[in-house]
């Protein structure tokens, strides 16, 4: 698949919009990225059908950016059903102590004649605090994303991660808001194994928090980790981190591969990671969230949920209806302007 791919991406914070435009390599292990720099499209599962995606800026910019879409309007969404039915088998292994955490994603389709472009440049309006990005490659269809979370972000041998986990609907005044035991006690799971995580990787390591933060419509609760790296190699700190207990689970092999056996939502590149990495000496990675795969007429949303023992179906449900209001708002926005 020898085409021009594009990354159009915005950090946090910022006014300023950065194009990378070039051609795609697909890679199979994260430790092919080491020396490399571009920007990289990671999935929640590396396999050949879904590939580590670095895009190499070798090209000027032409004035049409090449959009490859997948053919998803031949996917069907997640129901009631199937999500009932995946729970169930989540949740009864929690119940047995299997897992201490784990999370159950779902998608949904959502009619969309909206341009690409346009819901970027609204999602960068809506989200001033994310990472907002479009990309498009062969290897992984085109995307748009607004996280709030940090997989891995450096510069000049100072370092940054964070553990974001917990989510309530924003519906009051933040200086009220009551956390949960349950959103406290999944937000710690994430915390320690990112700790536990950069250990063997770091020196100088501090965490803050966990503190409050806005989302969106949500809140989440953060720690925030900053260290020095002992060698250098970022590869090894991403391939420690990936994917973290805040996608994935606890203990994280064998909850990933509990994943990837029984959850009907194929993940694709939701729940992986994305950003420019070592692109100008700066490596801003984050963990794909709040996002959707454009196609030609519809979009596939995604979401999920951290379960743990005492977990209620109807409520983690809600919590994803809620994560995937970001999407739902971009294109609702972008709608109502074309009619206009």
């Amino acid at each position: 698949m020898d085409s021009d791919s594009f990354a159009l991406y915005r950090l946090p914070q910022h006014d300023d919009c950065t194009l990378v435009y070039g051609k795609a390599q697909s890679l199979l292990s994260i430790g092919d990225l080491e020396g490399l720099s571009g920007f990289v499209v990671a999935p929640f599962a590396i396999d050949a059908s879904t590939p580590v995606v670095l895009i190499m800026p070798t090209r000027e910019a032409c004035h049409d950016m090449p959009f490859h879409y997948r053919d998803i309007q031949a996917e069907l969404p997640d129901s009631r059903d199937i999500y009932s039915r995946d729970f169930a088998r989540f949740h009864m292994q929690l119940a047995q102590d299997v897992f201490g955490k784990i999370v159950l994603a779902r998608r949904a389709s959502v009619e969309c004649s909206c341009r690409a472009i346009d819901m970027f440049h609204k999602a960068c309006a809506l989200y001033p605090h994310a990472f907002v990005a479009l990309f498009s490659t062969p290897f992984s269809g085109t995307w748009l994303v607004a996280s709030p979370e940090v997989l891995l972000e450096g510069h000049n041998g100072c370092w940054h991660t964070m553990a974001l986990a917990g989510t309530m609907h924003l519906d009051q005044d933040l200086e009220q808001l009551r956390w949960s035991e349950k959103n406290i006690r999944e937000q710690r799971y994430v915390a320690t194994y990112v700790s536990d995580c950069l250990r063997p990787f770091a020196h100088d390591l501090k965490e803050l928090g966990p503190r409050t933060v806005k989302a969106g419509n949500v809140v989440h609760l953060r720690s925030d980790f900053t260290f020095g790296m002992n060698d250098d190699n970022a590869c090894h700190v991403i391939e420690a981190l990936h994917p973290t207990p805040a996608v994935c689970g606890v203990p994280k092999d064998d909850a990933l591969h509990f994943i990837l056996d029984n959850e009907h939502c194929d993940r694709r590149y939701y729940s992986g990671f994305s950003g420019p990495m070592a692109t100008d000496g700066e490596t801003h990675l984050y963990v794909t969230l709040r996002c959707m795969e454009i196609g030609k007429t519809s979009c596939m949303l995604y979401a999920g949920g951290g379960l743990l023992n005492d977990s209620l179906e109807h409520a983690e449900w809600d919590e994803t209806e809620a994560k995937m209001h970001a999407m739902k708002n971009v294109i609702n926005r972008c709608s109502v302007i074309k009619q206009i």
